[in-house]
């Protein structure tokens, strides 16, 4: 989160997950899939999906809710929403009942779902995955979660042409992750808030955004979101 991706790296690779518990093993397993996924590399991301397979019939549910997390992680990345989308939202909603806000899965799962929902015009099923978190007590819901809510709630009033708290939405999760200090989030929210403001007209601020997020994304050598921003950014040009 905190955008030290070789150390997260090193330390996934270093841990002894033979002979541990199910618990251990996702723990460690969803960490590199979460990596590879970023870093476009599906070879990687499938070699250690296939190392989370036992837990698929394991009696720990965070460990279940993991492997299904990594099957939507995979699949996103392969661009199949008609598998990612449900696949993502059964683990986020097994994981909330279960454990709630700070469950690692939801707090993985539950960005993805929206990613996937509202992408793919999901529309409905993105304003019920908001619910989960919208609806709940504002002293229960962790800042990063209402920096995601934030976000996604910008990006589905975009998508449905309700525009009038968007640049708000956008800001108020850029204020909150700069905050916490997650870079990768940032660029991501930057990245969406600055295509949205090219759709405005406010060409000279999504500039900024562009190359803020173009630098963090380069650092960290996160590739498909680098292609992304750099897809938005010359059909903004041009």
């Amino acid at each position: 989160m905190k955008g030290q991706w070789v150390e997260a790296d090193q330390a996934a690779q270093q841990a002894t997950v033979i002979g541990a518990s199910d618990h251990l093993v996702a723990l460690t397993r969803i960490a590199s899939v979460l990596l590879a996924v970023h870093r476009g590399d599906a070879t990687e991301a499938e070699r250690q999906l296939a190392g989370m397979t036992p837990l698929a019939d394991s009696d720990h549910m965070e460990a279940r809710a993991s492997w299904q997390l990594a099957q939507a992680l995979v699949a996103e990345l392969g661009d199949q929403p008609s598998l990612a989308l449900p696949t993502a939202t059964e683990a986020v909603r097994a994981a909330f009942r279960d454990e709630g806000f700070p469950a690692d899965v939801f707090r993985q799962g539950w960005p993805l779902a929206l990613e996937v929902a509202i992408n793919d015009g999901h529309f409905e099923e993105a304003s019920e995955l908001l619910s989960i978190v919208a609806d709940a007590p504002k002293g229960h819901v962790p800042p990063y979660l209402r920096s995601q809510l934030a976000r996604y709630t910008a990006r589905l009033n975009a998508r449905r042409g309700h525009h009038e708290t968007v640049k708000q939405d956008f800001r108020r999760a850029a204020a909150i992750l700069t905050e916490l200090g997650y870079p990768f989030w940032l660029a991501q929210t930057q990245t969406d808030y600055a295509r949205w403001l090219i759709e405005q007209g406010s060409s000279d601020e999504a500039e900024r955004l562009f190359t803020e997020a173009e630098d963090t994304f380069e650092r960290l050598g996160a590739k498909p979101h680098l292609d992304r921003l750099r897809a938005a950014r010359a059909t903004a040009v041009a």
